[in-house]
Formats: structure tokens, sequence, C-alpha cells
């Protein structure tokens, strides 16, 4: 059962001339510590519990003073780097922003892609997109002389893809938006859990061996994870 907030209160973070607003959300539950995590629109939430005193409220806050500023100001970054995409009015395929437009015949065009809706979006990608994405994915299991019993496109809230027991991978149709390189990280991490279903040393010197530049590139992967919140929250 989830538990519900008794009591949101306000409190601000303040960094020079920047000043952050926080809900601080009283909580009826038995967690006797504070929680804090900066949302994609920049809205900063504190979760505590319900007889916590303001004075270790304001604790935490300058604890969590450099880690709430540095986080709020990436999201609003993000938000003017890829406005266009936030406000549906462009979207990235394979790390490229085309058009996007609401029109009565959705379908993917030379110059734009139309939409009726925002669920639209899902279905066309994974219709026009996710056989590419297949492909692409097929092409690097035989590189590496690995064997997935199927690859499939479906959409996750929280994941880029995901590889079951029986040797199925699945992959979020969002990552057909993300450039060739995180395409790939992203497969071969699946692949690799066809060896080791879990990320042991041995599951990482496996991701090494095939992909020997997957740190640098799951950096630039962490970039798109508000992609991944944003097209299926809809």
């Amino acid at each position: 059962m989830a538990t519900k907030a008794s009591k949101i209160e306000s409190a601000e973070v303040v960094e020079g001339s920047t000043r952050i607003h926080v809900d601080v959300m009283r909580m009826r539950s038995r967690k006797r510590t504070c929680s804090v995590y900066v949302k994609d629109d920049g809205k900063v939430i504190v979760k505590c519990p319900v007889t916590m005193t303001w004075d270790n409220i304001n604790r935490f806050l300058d604890n969590k003073h450099d880690w709430i500023v540095s986080h709020y100001l990436e999201t609003q970054s993000r938000k003017d780097e890829y406005r266009d995409i936030l406000d549906l009015k462009a979207i990235m395929v394979n790390g490229k922003t085309v058009p996007l437009v609401f029109g009565p015949n959705p379908g993917i065009y030379m110059n734009r892609i139309e939409i009726r809706t925002k669920d639209d979006i899902s279905k066309l990608f994974i219709n026009e997109f996710g056989y590419k994405l297949i492909d692409f994915a097929m092409g690097l299991a035989l590189r590496l002389g690995a064997c997935p019993t199927s690859i499939n496109v479906k959409g996750y809230k929280s994941r880029w893809g995901c590889c079951n027991s029986d040797g199925d991978i699945y992959l979020n149709y969002v990552l057909a938006m993300l450039p060739r390189e995180e395409q790939e990280l992203v497969i071969i991490h699946e692949l690799c859990h066809l060896l080791y279903m879990n990320h042991s040393a041995d599951f990482h010197a496996q991701l090494d061996k095939w992909y020997p530049d997957n740190r640098r590139v799951q950096k630039k992967l962490n970039s798109y994870s508000f992609l991944l919140r944003f097209y299926n929250s809809m």
C-alpha cells in the first residue's frame, strides 16, 4: 500500500542568487530518516517522518545542500537544452532531432514525424523503428557470437532493456531515439546477461571485453535517462 503524505510544507535552499523551493512531505510511515530527490521538471521533494523536527529537517538540507544544488541546476540546464523535445515540438531519432507535429495523419515523413496524440509516439517508434533496432541488435549478437532466443521492442518506464532467463531480450523503444553508441552499449549489456544473469564481476569483465569503452558511454547514456520517464509516463 502506498504511503500518503499527511502534510506538505515548504523550505528553501539558497546558493548565491539561486533560491530553490523545496516541498517537504511529512510521511506517516515507519521510516525514521529523510530522503530527497529532484524531479525532471526541477521540483525538489524531501520526504521525512511526520514527527521530525524542523531542526533535523534543516540539518538534513544543509548536509544535502551541494547535492540538491547540483542536481537542480542539471535539470534546469537539461530543460533549456531539450526545450523543444520536452514541449513535444521535436523528437530524437538515432541521436538526431526531428520536428514533431500534431496532425491527422500520424507517420514518419522526410521532414517530420506526425502524431495525433502523445500515445502515437510509442506506437510509431515500435512499428517504424523497432525492426531497425532489432536488426542492429541481431548484427551485434552475430558479431560477438551471442545467441539470444529472441529480441523484442516494447516500452519500459525505468529501464533501457532486460534479458530473461529464457534468453529473450527486450529493448525499450526509446532506445531508438539515442545515438548509435548508446544503443550499442545497451544491447551489448543485455547480450552479456545471456552469460551472466547478474551484475557480478564476471558480468562486468565480459562487458569490458565486448565493449571496452562502456564506462564513458554509460555516462552519456545516464544523461538521457529522463527520456525514459518523459515518454513512458504519458
